[in-house]
Order: structure tokens, then C-alpha cells, then sequence
């Protein structure tokens, strides 16, 4: 993340910093693990209010003290209650990024200049 930070030079890929790594395979090592089933339109981070509520509502179902529970929980969890998936629905997938790509612009601001 340091290393994204420091070389970014688009504005976007400092909000937004896996999209510098991705754009630069020859720096990192990229790995893409996929799913069995195609699960993209589960939105499942916190950028909105209403995210937050899905996250709430799904834990409120899931915790017990002392248990972990994992991904597969989570769906088998949805499959029964697809309702959950309601509550952050209407938020466009990679919203925040979208915006941001299209008020990019070029940095020349170093880290150690912002501190």
C-alpha cells in the first residue's frame, strides 16, 4: 500500500489504490482466485450507510461469541434470507471509483510532502 501511495500518479489510484496494483503486474505479484458460482452482485463493502446495515444485519445473524463464521456462512445465510441483500441494493457497484476516474488527475505531490 506504501509502495501504491508513494508511485501513484493519477489522483484515482490514491483514493483508490488496487487499481495501481493491477495496472502494475511487473511490480506486484497478482493472483485472481475465483468463485464457483459468479457472486459480483453481492455488494459486500462499506463505502455507504446503508452498507453498514447490511453488515450489521448480517452479523446480527451470524454472531455468536467466540465463533467464527466465514464467507460461505454469510452465503448460505443470504440463500435463506435473500432479503438482506435489499438493504445496500440500490448503491452502483464501484461508484466511488467511477467518480473518481472521472475527476482524475495527474499528482506530482511525494508522500513525505503531505505529512
Amino acid at each position: 500500500l506504501k509502495k501504491a501511495w508513494d508511485e501513484a500518479k493519477l489522483a484515482s489510484e490514491r483514493e483508490h489504490v488496487t487499481p495501481y496494483i493491477w495496472k502494475n503486474p511487473n511490480i506486484f505479484k497478482i493472483k485472481n482466485y475465483e468463485n464457483d458460482s459468479d457472486i459480483s452482485y453481492l455488494r459486500w463493502s462499506v463505502d455507504e450507510e446503508s452498507d453498514l446495515e447490511f453488515v450489521r444485519a448480517i452479523y446480527s445473524k451470524l454472531y455468536v461469541k467466540d465463533k467464527l463464521y466465514y464467507m460461505e456462512d454469510v452465503l448460505n445465510l443470504l440463500l435463506k434470507k435473500p432479503e438482506l441483500t435489499d438493504i445496500n441494493k440500490d448503491i452502483v457497484r464501484n461508484e466511488g471509483y467511477l467518480h473518481s476516474l472521472k475527476a482524475d488527475e495527474v499528482i506530482n505531490v511525494k508522500r513525505q510532502d503531505c505529512e
